[in-house]
């Protein structure tokens, strides 16, 4: 592709500098209930564009229908491999000359996304604004597809049209987390996407603080009965994301981890670079192999307190109650827009992101 021309087909879409709201696809993480509702699983709500390729190229459709075309492909897979792999550049100079290769034609399209980058958040923000709280199986989500699938049919896309699917659900329920040690108070938190609830009379234990996986299965002794906080935090360095990989697997995988340890719940620093006391959640996930514990997050301030005080010697000791549960399963819908390219009409591109949060 010698050339990325993304004008001439946007363009036409934006009335007074507005984009299409499939301009730019944005990850939404907020306070509150917001992303916090999310269940991870594979039928999540998706808003999925589908955008002709501007440029034609082969398309090479293969099918395996026997071991030994699969053996065949494999051996190719492997020649390649090894070819590439003989190579005297060191894998630093082979992802610097691929870069380099690609570079041009990234930075045309990072520049047409710029163009549109601050309208096209601006109405992310009335989306978020008009329909928060969108959990699968709620009536905000169901309102937010309806004007998500009126502004891109306004937008100008050649089609959009909506998919039935089925979505798990989770409600958060009633949840306290009080402080017991080594003053009495109650604390700010929120319940992580998919955590099973507490016994009704709660659970109380000491808290015990890790910095990380590897310190944890360094002295996992240490975890045994207790209520492990993951103390990572995300730091912001010049791209935003930069940490967030390493920061949220601590969310993600925590409870996995503390339960493997013989804890008896799981709380993680909130994933975000700044706090004013507001708490951020998210999805978890949990291993069928493993204990399932319940799981939520805490403050940055209080992720900090609890972690100087361990270093003190003070015991702190939490009281955590969550009444979360799992509805019945109901229908909701994905939205599929397409917009057609002018070169090669018959060849795709897909884009996607969620809905629900």
């Amino acid at each position: 592709m010698d050339e990325v021309v993304l004008e001439d087909r946007i363009a036409p879409l934006v009335a007074d500098n507005v984009p299409s709201f499939g301009d730019v696809v944005a990850n939404e993480e907020s306070s509150g209930a917001t992303e916090s509702q999310n269940v991870p699983h594979e039928s999540d709500n998706y808003l999925r564009i589908c955008v002709p390729y501007p440029k034609k190229s082969q398309r090479i459709i293969v099918s395996v229908t026997a071991v030994a075309s699969t053996l065949l492909l494999l051996s190719i897979f492997a020649i390649a491999i090894v070819s590439l792999l003989t190579d005297t550049e060191t894998p630093q100079g082979l992802e610097d000359r691929l870069y380099d290769n690609y570079r041009g034609k990234a930075e045309k399209i990072n520049a047409e996304v710029e163009r549109y980058a601050k309208d096209a958040f601006e109405r992310l923000t009335i989306f978020a604004d008009l329909f928060p709280r969108r959990m699968t199986g709620s009536e905000n989500l169901e309102r937010g597809i309806d004007w998500i699938v009126e502004q891109m049919k306004s937008d100008g896309f050649d089609v959009v049209d909506t998919q039935d699917v089925a979505v798990p659900r989770w409600e958060r329920g009633e949840e306290t987390l009080e402080m017991v040690l080594p003053e009495r108070r109650t604390m700010t938190f929120l319940g992580l996407g998919d955590s099973v609830p507490t016994p009704d009379e709660g659970i109380e234990a000491d808290v015990v603080v890790f910095h990380s996986f590897a310190e944890l299965n360094a002295f996992q002794g240490l975890a045994k009965g207790k209520i492990v906080l993951f103390n990572y935090p995300f730091k912001k360095n010049g791209n935003m994301f930069d940490n967030y990989g390493d920061a949220v697997a601590y969310r993600t995988r925590g409870a996995i981890e503390a339960a493997k340890a013989g804890a008896v719940a799981m709380l993680t620093r909130s994933i975000t670079p700044k706090s004013l006391g507001t708490p951020h959640t998210g999805i978890q996930r949990y291993d069928e192999s493993v204990t399932k514990i319940p799981a939520a997050a805490v403050t940055v301030e209080d992720a900090e307190y609890i972690d100087r005080m361990l270093q003190g010697n003070v015991t702190c000791r939490v009281r955590l109650t969550m009444a979360c549960h799992h509805p019945p399963s109901s229908l909701s819908r994905n939205v599929i827009a397409e917009l057609q390219g002018r070169d090669a009409p018959e060849e795709v591109v897909v884009l996607g992101g969620h809905l629900d949060s």
